[in-house]
């Protein structure tokens, strides 16, 4: 079969729903909940993660409210689904330094991932990790190479988390075995 990729992330919007700006109330949003999706990679997190800044998220939405918003959009998916999509729930990238609205790289670097890892478990969903190794310098620092600034990739850094995309599908959907070429004889 054929598959066809579409992304409906929205720069810049958090899942906070009474914020100024929520990916509730995008047209990306509604895009989502109406398609009838096979299946569905989410990776939602970096802008809940913002504490800093004029209009901070983590300190008004917290790991509990961004859990439940998370899920809900998982329920979301499947309620509009006539037959329950396969479902791949990624980790935001590590943070590399920090920067004016994300002051805090423990939010992205520690408190979300164990959150996100839950999130996967509990809606039977697998869990692609982001924080990869790779991100990672040779002493254990986030490495800047992989970043535009301190929290969103460069090419370099959308190459790791494709791939990683990549394995956990190849993983889910192994190749089927080639047919012989030639007949027995």
């Amino acid at each position: 079969g054929t598959y066809s990729v579409t992304t409906l992330g929205t720069c810049g919007a958090p899942l906070q729903k009474n914020g100024a700006f929520s990916y509730w109330d995008t047209a990306t949003f509604k895009a989502l909940t109406a398609a009838r999706w096979d299946v569905v990679i989410v990776m939602l997190g970096t802008n809940d993660a913002k504490s800093g800044g004029d209009e901070p998220i983590w300190p008004l939405l917290g790991p509990h409210e961004f859990a439940d918003a998370y899920e809900h959009v998982l329920e979301e998916l499947r309620d509009a689904a006539d037959q329950e999509p396969i479902m791949f729930v990624a980790t935001p990238i590590p943070q590399s330094d920090e920067s004016g609205k994300w002051p805090d790289v423990d939010i992205l670097n520690v408190e979300m991932p164990p959150i996100i890892e839950g999130i996967a478990a509990d809606n039977d969903a697998i869990l692609i990790d982001a924080h990869l190794a790779d991100f990672y310098d040779v002493h254990g620092d986030v490495d800047p190479q992989f970043y535009d600034d301190s929290v969103h990739p460069n090419d370099a850094g959308y190459k790791l988390i494709a791939s990683a995309v990549a394995d956990a599908i190849r993983q889910q959907f192994p190749a089927p075995s080639p047919r012989p070429t030639h007949k027995p004889s």
